[in-house]
């Protein structure tokens, strides 16, 4: 094993049996089919047969079948494997397997040893060894998350005030980037400041951020009870997130009818489809289907409202109504409106009837000899058509690797081999063999 190939595979899903299909064999019982597998490399079905074998009590096999992997070093695996021992009961061990990986400069291992630690009562220990790298973005999130436990908030507090320009004001989401850019830190230190109590200051710090903080200023109000005032920032700027959580706030307290006027005021406002859609949910969860069609067909209805997303949930809200027919009579009207096809459901289909737009070189009927290379934008070449030969009449042979090689640390491209069909499959021809555990 390898531990590039197996990050490769694992990340892209390629040339592996997926969790898809490997949670599909253990409802089905197949079991010892995904045991079989594990050995052979395949990831998922190790990690999910180290598991059960750890719920049965085996947790001794369960390591014997991580251990190849863990062999090759690969981080996910090591990851996988403590918390393994974690949940058996074994954080001593875990602690150790991932301190090993840590001593080796894995770029992961940090984080993920001073949790441990801070789960396991060492939260100061964790915290000494944060220190050094506040500057790195996502280890000074877990620095303020073990602040707490640590019982070093402000000293926390005072790191992250230093990185923080005093006249610093950030514009919009791309102001300032870098490794802990002065716009995390202030969320940061907002967190810091909600946990010691201090609200309004944590309210007045995310006031000044950008607007990918409108989010986390929404959910502060909210959870300390600042209805008024979430009120205003969302009717406001309008931001989605605060529409969003003042309405779920206005629902958790059985304030429906308030929950439905911010939506409808946030669309009358604003032509976004997730409001239109946020809103039909809302109806839909307290028994007011048909007020939710209604407001998906306008969404729908509306110019340049009919997109994927919107018909689907419009249909959905039909299904559950029980009203299918209604649903395919309205595709069945749009399709009739878009001149017999859906197409894109973006823009109109054009009006001769072209699937796609022809470039403008292109001639009425460029032939068939022609086409392919004005469709792709340059002229044909005057020996199209013709071998290409060398100066001696041969025939040019093919390159060696008619594929660019591989990356380092990724897997060759395998193209799959063209087969021209020949008609129906003969009758004879032997059925190819079922995979091993096949679903019946």
């Amino acid at each position: 094993m390898d531990a590039d190939d197996l990050d490769y595979r694992a990340r892209t899903r390629s040339e592996c049996v997926p969790p898809e299909l490997v949670a599909r064999l253990l409802e089905r019982g197949h079991a010892a089919v995904v045991g079989e597998l594990a050995g052979g490399g395949e990831w998922f079905c190790a990690r999910e047969w180290a598991r059960l074998l750890g719920e049965w009590g085996r947790q001794a096999e369960a390591l014997d079948v991580l251990a190849p992997y863990l062999a090759t070093g690969w981080w996910t695996a090591t990851e996988t494997a403590a918390g393994l021992l974690e949940d058996w009961g074994r954080a001593r061990e875990a602690i150790e397997l991932t301190h090993t990986r840590m001593l080796l400069g894995h770029p992961h291992a940090l984080e993920s040893y001073t949790r441990l630690l801070a789960r396991h009562g060492r939260a100061r220990e964790a915290f000494d060894l944060l220190l050094p790298h506040v500057d790195d973005d996502s280890l000074a999130r877990v620095l303020v998350d073990i602040s707490g436990v640590a019982g070093r908030d402000e000293e926390t507090a005072t790191l992250l005030a230093a990185r923080i320009p005093a006249d610093h004001r950030c514009d919009g989401p791309w102001c300032c980037r870098g490794r802990l850019d002065p716009d995390t830190a202030i969320g940061l230190l907002a967190t810091v400041r909600e946990r010691q109590g201090r609200v309004d200051e944590a309210i007045a710090l995310l006031r000044i951020t950008s607007v990918n903080s409108c989010g986390r200023l929404a959910g502060l109000l909210a959870r300390h009870d600042r209805i008024e005032e979430l009120r205003a920032y969302a009717m406001t700027k309008h931001h989605g997130d605060a529409v969003r959580r003042l309405a779920e706030l206005l629902e958790e307290r059985g304030d429906v009818e308030g929950a439905v006027a911010v939506y409808r005021q946030a669309g009358a406002a604003s032509d976004s489809g997730n409001v239109a859609v946020r809103l039909a949910e809302l109806l839909a969860r307290h028994g007011r289907g048909e007020e939710a069609i209604e407001v998906m067909r306008a969404k729908a209805d509306a110019p340049g409202g009919a997109v994927d997303w919107i018909l689907d949930r419009l249909c959905t809200l039909y299904a559950d109504q029980g009203r299918p027919q209604d649903a395919l009579d309205y595709l069945d009207g749009l399709k009739a409106r878009r001149g017999g096809g859906m197409g894109t459901v973006l823009d109109p289909p054009p009006a001769d009837g072209r699937l796609w737009p022809r470039r403008r070189s292109c001639p009425a009927d460029p032939g068939p000899s022609r086409g392919r290379h004005l469709v792709r934008g340059r002229a044909p070449r005057r020996d199209a058509g013709r071998r290409r030969t060398h100066r001696g009449g041969r025939r040019r042979p093919r390159p060696a690797h008619p594929c660019p090689p591989p990356r380092p640390g990724r897997l060759p491209h395998r193209p799959r081999p063209h087969r021209r069909r020949r008609g129906p499959p003969s009758a004879a021809r032997p059925p190819a063999e079922p995979f091993p555990g096949h679903l019946a």
